[in-house]
């Protein structure tokens, strides 16, 4: 890893451990890890795991190791086997050397524009060290041939604790963390029905870490019919995907996100007040349901997710978590 580390005459500080879990990826898998060769900051390693594929993923992140050398593509032998999106990437951010001060999430189906890589090492870079930090971007939409559709939504609020318990603007595809939000992700399991990129975004804003949104596009976000978490289009069809789901899924993963909080110690008071706060949202009464929301401040990024999210909260009650929530003190 010393040979990265020094490439390009670059400081050992600023390695980027890029996080790679493949599952039947070889379709696109290559024009992927080219764009990881053509990042503008060399100063990376990859790791990956095979999520239990039977395709050519494998091999062809074999004859990239040998391209790039072995002490810059490590392969994660355990587990072994179909774990699942969020385990699979838990298990990585785990193996990945613990000194390391970034961390980039990376889907192998998407392509990275060049400056990718630099573009969040210089935001992150200018967080404090002791401070949980995570990047991410706006992305180009593109369909199977890479061909451009449209861009993804810019963020119409700024991203926060509030917002990220009822929404995740974090996908994965374009996360980079640092240190100090590796350490505090890996503190409490991701709940039930969550993904690690969400649980990135909401981690580091109930840390009173900072999360940084960039409007300039870093990736090439691929949509085809093999995506299993993907982009959902535009305002209105994201709009109508969610009210064909209901109401059930918001809630319960609201109601475990909150349980999942409840476990961590190191909790701002930010985060530990809307804790204390969010009991009501239980009540059987719709009143003191919709009460509570106004007062807890939850919000989403557009008008139409934002209405439809306090007319769920105001047709029924949060259910109650797998455990109960331990709350903190006043």
């Amino acid at each position: 890893m010393s040979n990265c580390q020094e490439a390009e005459g670059e400081a050992p500080n600023d390695l980027v451990v890029i996080l790679l879990s493949v599952f039947n990826g070889a379709r696109f898998l290559r024009e992927q890890l080219t764009s990881l060769s053509a990042q503008t900051h060399r100063n990376w390693v990859l790791f990956w795991r095979d999520d239990g594929s039977n395709d050519e993923s494998r091999r062809i992140l074999l004859e990239f190791t040998e391209e790039v050398g072995a002490d810059r593509v490590i392969m994660l032998a355990h587990p072994v086997g179909r774990v699942g999106i969020a385990a699979s990437y838990r298990s990585l951010l785990q193996a990945a050397p613990e000194e390391a001060p970034f961390f980039a999430f990376c889907d192998q189906d998407d392509v990275w524009m060049p400056d990718k890589l630099a573009r969040a090492v210089a935001h992150l870079r200018a967080f404090p060290s002791q401070q949980a930090g995570l990047y991410c971007s706006r992305q180009v939409i593109v369909n199977k041939m890479l061909r451009p559709l449209r861009l993804s939504p810019i963020m119409r609020h700024l991203p926060g604790l509030r917002n990220a318990l009822v929404q995740n603007i974090a996908t994965g595809c374009r996360v980079v963390i640092n240190q100090n939000a590796r350490r505090h992700v890996l503190s409490v399991p991701v709940p039930k029905g969550s993904l690690h990129d969400q649980w990135a975004y909401l981690v580091v804003s109930a840390v009173g870490g900072k999360v940084f949104f960039d409007p300039i596009p870093s990736i090439f976000y691929r949509q085809h019919n093999a995506n299993e978490v993907g982009n959902q289009g535009s305002i209105p069809r994201r709009f109508w995907r969610a009210v064909k789901r209901g109401p059930v899924p918001f809630l319960r993963g609201l109601a475990e996100n909150l349980y999942a909080l409840s476990e961590f110690e190191a909790l701002s008071p930010e985060a530990k007040k809307l804790l204390l706060e969010s009991s009501p949202l239980q009540s059987r009464n719709a009143f003191v349901r919709f009460s509570a929301l106004r007062k807890l401040g939850f919000y989403r990024q557009t008008l139409l997710e934002d209405l439809l999210m306090r007319l769920w909260i105001s047709m029924r009650p949060l259910p109650p978590p797998e455990k109960p929530l331990r709350l903190p003190k006043a």
